[in-house]
């Protein structure tokens, strides 16, 4: 259906506007936590997409977020993601007017951030643009009614854009299911039918937005071909990313803004869509330069952010903060080399921030008899690496977005290799990929197969027989099954009264400067390097 889709460059490619009708400027991203994107690497932020949005003298250029903007993130913990809600109100310039043409779907940190549907009606009257959202069940109120209702909260709409009546649909993964959602329909089926009533009603161009895994993505398409959207753009996964499934395409781009997908799609009476011009954009430094307006309000909410923190929050011992907003570049530690916490990075390698916080969660079970520890890279979400140097709160506040307790565990062999196997399942970048201390295993992404399980014992290391026994400490959130690790939820486990983000305070003030190493517990067939999993017998 679709013309040969070219490969999609790094490079900013000029898109001229339309010189005629009939042809769609889409501007799409996804998974967007800070409003100001990086300020260290000069990268990303709400700034640099209204910059880019107007660059395009497009006035109706369609503008997507495919999910996950409410949080987790810093300000969220204190603004409930008001903050993003303010800022992308004035993508348009106008932060009282509605905008017909910006519209967003819901992704799993949706779900798991807001508390009630109450709450998700509240943000969504807030909110000067669309949401659209198809296969979410919500709990109805006593008396029947919807329990978000507010009218720009919809499973689909058609707007019309360079002269072409384009229909918009949004699907969400099921991942969460707090009390006020009652389920989620299968998205494969609702595609369908949402396809269907937009084409019904006039559509000739079908975009599904969609917050899931670029598997099922691509699954969809499959599936549905001609009964499907015509194009998907999505998110959930963090890199960018493209693939075409049966002449269809679908588009992700970086997380935070750091880049924005951008794609030119002619559509003409008796034809099938054509995409005639598609990029991946980095948003950096002057390429655009953010927008003022909209950069001076980032900076309000991020003052207040500073203010707010610092008055109410606590210390690593609990004791009240209550010191002037420059509290966040208060040092905490000191590290003596660069921390590597970039997503791409942290979530499909072993790295040395990973290790160091690994460790400190093993330190904290060792009394108990713990020797060893793993966490999901998803827990540890400062997606920038950390220069060597003095290391402010403001990295460390960052770097958790939850609540960590720790816990301890009685494991077997088998089941610390099944964490192992988990770990690296759909090695693309993934939040359930583990940092681990105190064992070593091998894999290889081309296989995706988990070998030489090794125990790294204080007095030596040794290979983890099937019907060993270990202590394992890990965060509460995957003692409990979440992230795929459903099968450690039958555990009993322990409570060690600790916080990780706690603990790491107190460990990087007390100590030298800090010195983690890529020492080879994580052996990758395709990076090569130290490796402690000892050969197989």
């Amino acid at each position: 259906m679709w013309g040969l889709l070219a490969a999609l460059s790094c490079a900013p490619k000029v898109l001229t506007p339309p010189a005629a009708s009939g042809e769609v400027v889409i501007l799409a991203i996804n998974d967007t936590y800070r409003i100001e994107g990086d300020r260290e690497s000069n990268r990303g932020g709400l700034g640099r997409v209204a910059a880019l949005r107007r660059s395009l003298g497009q006035p109706d250029a369609l503008v997507l977020h495919a999910g996950d903007l409410l949080g987790p993130s810093f300000l969220s913990r204190t603004f409930a993601g008001q903050q993003m809600i303010d800022v992308m109100n004035l993508l348009d310039g106008d932060d009282a007017a509605f905008d017909p043409y910006l519209f967003v779907t819901l992704g799993n940190h949706e779900i798991d951030e807001v508390k009630s549907a109450a709450v998700l009606d509240a943000v969504v009257e807030s909110s000067q643009f669309t949401w659209l959202i198809a296969n979410l069940q919500t709990t109805p109120l006593p008396d029947g009614s919807p329990s978000v209702a507010a009218a720009n909260y919809v499973p689909r709409r058609i707007v019309e854009s360079g002269g072409v009546k384009v229909g918009i649909f949004g699907l969400l993964l099921d991942k969460e299911r707090p009390a006020w959602v009652a389920g989620y329909g299968d998205p494969i089926a609702v595609a369908r039918e949402q396809t269907a009533a937009l084409r019904a009603e006039g559509a000739a161009l079908v975009i599904g937005l969609t917050h899931q895994d670029m598997e099922a993505d691509q699954a969809l398409l499959a599936a549905l071909g001609a009964e499907g959207p015509d194009v998907l753009f999505g998110g959930h996964e963090h890199e960018q990313q493209s693939a075409v499934v049966g002449g269809r395409a679908v588009f992700k781009a970086n997380a935070d803004a750091t880049s924005a997908t951008l794609v030119r799609i002619r559509r003409v009476a008796g034809q099938a869509p054509q995409i005639v011009a598609e990029s991946f954009l980095p948003l950096e430094g002057a390429s655009p330069a953010p927008d003022p307006v909209v950069e001076a309000r980032v900076q309000t909410w991020l003052d207040a952010h500073a203010a707010a923190f610092c008055w109410t929050s606590l210390d690593a011992k609990g004791k009240a903060l209550r010191q002037p907003p420059a509290c966040l570049d208060a040092v905490v530690g000191t590290s003596a080399v660069l921390l590597k916490a970039e997503e791409l990075e942290i979530r499909r390698f072993e790295t040395n921030l990973g290790n160091l916080m690994a460790d400190y969660a093993l330190s904290a079970g060792q009394a108990k008899g713990a020797t060893v520890a793993f966490l999901n890279s998803g827990s540890l979400r400062l997606n920038r690496d950390v220069p060597a140097g003095p290391i402010p709160r403001r990295v460390i506040e960052e770097l958790f977005a939850y609540p960590t307790p720790l816990v301890t565990l009685e494991l077997t062999g088998a089941q610390l290799q099944a964490v192992a196997a988990r770990a690296v399942e759909g090695w693309t970048g993934q939040g359930h990929f583990l940092q681990v201390a105190g064992f070593a295993f091998a894999f290889d992404p081309a296989r995706g197969d988990v070998s030489r399980l090794t125990t790294l014992d204080p007095g030596g290391s040794r290979p983890l027989a099937p019907q060993d026994r270990v202590t394992v400490v890990t965060t509460d959130y995957l003692a409990k099954g979440n992230d795929g690790y459903g099968f450690l939820a039958g555990i009993p486990a322990t409570d060690l009264g600790v916080d990780l983000k706690a603990l790491s305070l107190e460990r990087l003030g007390a100590s030298p400067p800090a010195a983690p190493a890529v020492v080879g517990r994580i052996c990758n067939a395709q990076r090569p390097g130290p490796c402690l999993a000892l050969p197989s017998p």
